[in-house]
């Protein structure tokens, strides 16, 4: 039981945590909230207002129930047991409280979108890659220095050569396709 309730008080406070931050999104810093941009007149908005009351809603009864699932782990006996359910908590700790910040980020733009306060893109910059320098390329060669040094300990210990072996397919796979994608981005930008 003591091993339960330490497990669970080393976790239980990223809840509270992540929901005060999640709620210190819905205030405006700089124009911004929960995502999106607003004007000054987005701010005294009753439907912005509103949404992102709601959205506080959302996030502190989020919190509650992972709080409250945490209970129930306590009393768990078996170590198997605790331990997955104490990683599922875990991980929809982390990842449940995307769910109100999503939706409350999709409503706000689409009120934005709908009272026009949209602010139009400026003009489009065109840059001429002519006058950018190439750069000098890596030799191929430099790849083959760790290829050899990982396969070095075969020559002691046979035992892990899948590893070593792995280790030197690895630089090789690196060899051949770093070149190819340090050389995709230059061609797009043509």
């Amino acid at each position: 039981m003591l091993f339960n309730i330490l497990m669970w008080a080393s976790i239980f406070w990223i809840a509270p945590f992540l929901g005060y931050i999640m709620t210190n999104n819905a205030k405006f810093k700089k124009n911004i909230v929960v995502g999106v941009t607003f004007m000054e007149e987005g701010k005294q908005d009753a439907e912005v207002i509103s949404r992102l009351n709601r959205y506080k809603k959302q996030v502190k009864m989020i919190t509650i129930v992972l709080l409250l699932a945490v209970i129930p782990g306590v009393f768990v006996s078996k170590f198997w047991i605790l331990l997955t359910y104490y990683l599922v908590w875990t991980d929809v700790t982390v990842f449940i409280y995307a769910i109100p910040f999503y939706l409350c980020n999709r409503d706000l733009k689409k009120i934005k979108r709908e009272r026009g306060w949209v602010q139009h893109q400026g003009e489009k910059v065109e840059i001429d890659m002519e006058n950018i320098p190439n750069f000098k390329e890596i030799s191929p060669l430099l790849f083959i220095i760790p290829c050899i040094v990982s396969l070095l300990p075969l020559i002691w210990d046979r035992t892990f050569y899948v590893l070593y072996i792995t280790s030197a397919v690895s630089v090789l796979v690196f060899l051949v396709f770093i070149p190819l994608f340090l050389q995709e981005p230059l061609r797009s930008c043509q």
